[in-house]
């Protein structure tokens, strides 16, 4: 960088406004931090105590259990119970009518 004094200012040869750029960013962030407040999406009402979900997918081998098992569906349900708006139980059942292909059919 080449600097030229004239009078009492500086002028800088390769001054590309990168500094007034980090200036601007920085007063900026601070901005946003400072005039944050909280947002809430949905109002909700009292939470259930609990819940029941059925889902359904694929079972897909994959690795060495790929040349042992056959593709098939696969269903099963959900089931979560809140004991605290912190803590919550969940368990889950799956089930799928895969077969063996190396056994005898």
């Amino acid at each position: 960088m080449i600097s030229i004094r004239r009078g009492s200012a500086r002028v800088h040869a390769n001054d590309d406004g990168s500094g007034r750029i980090a200036l601007i960013g920085l007063l900026v962030v601070l901005a946003l931090i400072f005039t944050a407040f909280r947002l809430t999406a949905q109002e909700t009402s009292a939470p259930a105590r609990g819940t029941i979900r059925p889902f359904v997918g694929a079972f897909i081998p994959t690795g060495d259990q790929r040349d042992l098992l056959e593709d098939a569906v696969l269903v099963g349900a959900q089931a979560s119970w809140t004991v605290h708006p912190n803590v919550g139980l969940t368990a889950s059942f799956g089930w799928t009518p895969t077969t063996d292909r190396v056994g005898t059919r």
